[in-house]
């Protein structure tokens, strides 16, 4: 199964549902899922070249990561809460967060990380990037 043939298995989400693509990455996420290259063939050179300018463009940008109830700008840590699974959810805009009404009604803490420095300092831990969100 290739990167992107898992967020194209989530399932079609009704239009309208949530909002459109606002900014470069989720522009590119968007296209990525959607483009029948990638379905198709995966090793193309169009297919080699949109997963390359994805990944540009998310280690270039912030992403959103959520935390803590108590978490204050003091700590030293973030206490970064994750799935059961140890899966780290990341959102590409504040956008995508709300898209979970749950998360919404709950007012759930996040903060704004450079992507690339962020995944980084993970090392091997999974991330969700954008879960339960139609750009993803």
């Amino acid at each position: 199964m290739g990167i992107f043939d898992f967020f194209r298995n989530l399932g079609n989400r009704p239009s309208g549902t949530s909002p459109a693509p606002g900014n470069e990455l989720e522009i590119l996420l968007e296209k990525a899922v959607k483009d029948e290259v990638l379905a198709q063939d995966e090793t193309s050179a169009q297919g080699e070249a949109l997963r390359d300018e994805f990944q540009k463009c998310l280690l270039s940008s912030a992403v959103f990561v959520l935390v803590a109830d108590s978490y204050n700008e003091e700590d030293e840590a973030l206490p970064i809460l994750k799935y059961q699974n140890t899966h780290i959810p990341i959102f590409s805009s504040v956008d995508r967060i709300m898209e979970n009404r749950r998360l919404k009604r709950k007012g759930v803490k996040y903060v704004k990380v450079n992507a690339d420095g962020f995944l980084r300092s993970l090392e091997d831990t999974p991330v969700f990037l954008n879960p339960f969100s139609s750009c993803s």
